[in-house]
């Protein structure tokens, strides 16, 4: 089962776990969406060279997909 954290959560463990930023959602009671991680597992994984290319690979599509940037995955 997945786990889910909120960017206040995640911020506060980044140093000891490797995460993965999954969307912005829209939280009952707040104004500004929130950015939300996906665990992945611990700071060893993290370390790891395919990781941590998958990281800035997703991180590069959620930035395209959050500019409504349809193409710009595909010119990679």
């Amino acid at each position: 089962m997945p786990i889910v954290l909120g960017a206040v959560t995640a911020a506060r463990v980044a140093s000891r776990f490797a995460l993965l930023e999954i969307d912005l959602i829209r939280v009952r009671g707040k104004v500004k969406p929130e950015r939300i991680f996906a665990l992945l597992g611990d700071a060893v994984l993290a370390g790891q060279d395919d990781v941590r290319t998958l990281m800035t690979e997703v991180a590069t599509m959620l930035a395209c997909y959050q500019a409504r940037d349809w193409a710009g995955p595909m010119l990679r």
